[in-house]
């Protein structure tokens, strides 16, 4: 089961219970998330892949604008979104997964 990744979460809904092609959103935010050659290529981009791969699930992930991602997994046009943090909202439509790394900004 999968659901929608926030705050290196996953989340993803309920719809996506059957182990199909798993369409997940995302945003271009460098250093967490970002595309390489239209594949995702960030270190939160790498866990997700490997972990759908280790499993052997197909998917797709697009680089969308952050709100078009959770709205489009609210309404069922994506099987969930990556990285970020859980809160109430979020947890109305979607269930987080696991922690899958820190998301900090340094101070300088």
């Amino acid at each position: 089961m999968i659901r929608n990744i926030l705050f290196s979460l996953v989340f993803i809904s309920l719809p996506s219970l059957a182990f199909q092609a798993i369409h997940l959103g995302t945003q271009d935010r460098p250093p967490y998330t970002w595309p390489q050659d239209g594949k995702p290529a960030g270190p939160f981009d790498k866990v997700v892949v490997c972990a759908l791969e280790s499993m052997g699930v197909e998917y797709s992930i697009d680089f969308l604008p952050w709100a078009r991602a959770q709205s489009m997994t609210q309404r069922g046009q994506l099987d969930g979104f990556y990285a970020g943090s859980q809160n109430a909202e979020r947890d109305s439509y979607a269930t987080a997964s696991r922690f899958i790394g820190k998301q900090s900004c340094p101070l300088f």
